[in-house]
């Protein structure tokens, strides 16, 4: 629930002016990055999902609405997108720059690759309760052989 009041208050804090454009992006998400023998980045799997982005947001706010609306963490995965002119090339979307080049390069709609990163294994959303087991556990440690719980 945190997730969307969070939310709410970012939508309405994107600095949008009166000609800030819409762009309805194709949300390709729950695949995974493969690189060929080429050395070409191809995104396989996943579904796709449609929602609308107002020029001006920066990618930390993306990357909040990304968890909100699909239930990960924005902050766990690499985000890439195509140019309206080359969609053969996945262009990181690392930083606010990149937010004003998807916006710019792209006329009305444009697509965005989401996948976890590397090292995150599991490609699924964790609720609250796994959160309050996972710190539990990582307070439990062994000194001169003994199990200690702090």
């Amino acid at each position: 629930m945190h997730y969307c009041r969070l939310a709410c208050k970012i939508t309405w804090n994107i600095r949008a002016t009166p000609s800030s454009k819409s762009l309805i992006c194709f949300f390709h998400v729950g695949g995974e990055f493969v690189t060929n023998v080429e050395g070409e980045v191809k995104y396989s799997g996943g579904n796709v999902r449609v929602k609308s982005i107002k020029e001006g947001m920066m990618v930390k706010e993306l990357r909040v609405m990304i968890g909100v609306w699909f239930g990960i963490d924005g902050y766990r995965c690499d985000i890439k997108y195509t140019l309206n002119f080359d969609e053969k090339i996945l262009v990181d979307l690392i930083d606010d720059s990149e937010m004003e080049n998807l916006f710019h390069y792209n006329d009305s709609s444009a697509h965005v690759y989401v996948a976890l990163k590397e090292s995150d294994n599991e490609g699924r959303a964790i609720d609250d309760t796994e959160r309050q087991v996972t710190i539990y556990l990582a307070k439990v440690v062994i000194f001169n052989s003994v199990l200690v719980i702090c």
